[in-house]
């Protein structure tokens, strides 16, 4: 193997325990996942509540700033607003399901384009708190 982290190589080695067989490339990620870090940029300090591969769920630690947070590997680009507490993301196969943010004032939320929505990105501005659907999103 050329070019793995300690994280895929461990995985690596990981597979074939479990009695895995083929391409050692297809288990980079088969034990431990890739950091969310790398999914996941926000300008201030958070902790994750809940990461997987179809929902991301974090409080942020900052009061009365602007926060950004940009979304990697998801239907959701961005949110940025003042005095943003928690953001609750649920997706699958490339469509959001569920947005909930938390915090006072507005926020503007952006979203990548999708099998729905081909021509351009969906951008809005919303009041916090707010829980949506797909459905209200479109």
């Amino acid at each position: 193997m050329h070019y793995v982290t300690a994280r895929e190589m461990y995985n690596i080695a990981k597979a074939p325990e479990a009695g895995k067989t083929g391409n050692p490339n297809a288990y980079r990620d088969f034990a431990i996942q890739q950091p969310a870090n790398r999914k996941i940029f926000c300008n201030h300090h958070y902790a994750l509540m809940e990461y997987s591969k179809n929902r991301v769920s974090l409080e942020v630690h900052c009061d009365l700033s602007n926060t950004v947070l940009k979304y990697k590997e998801s239907p959701l680009e961005h949110i940025e607003g003042e005095d943003i507490s928690r953001v609750d993301v649920v997706h699958s196969q490339g469509s959001l399901i569920r947005l909930q943010v938390e915090g006072k004032g507005e926020c503007t939320v952006s979203c990548n384009k999708s099998e729905h929505r081909k021509q351009r990105k969906t951008v809005g501005n919303f009041k916090m708190p707010f829980d949506l659907s797909w459905n209200e999103m479109v």
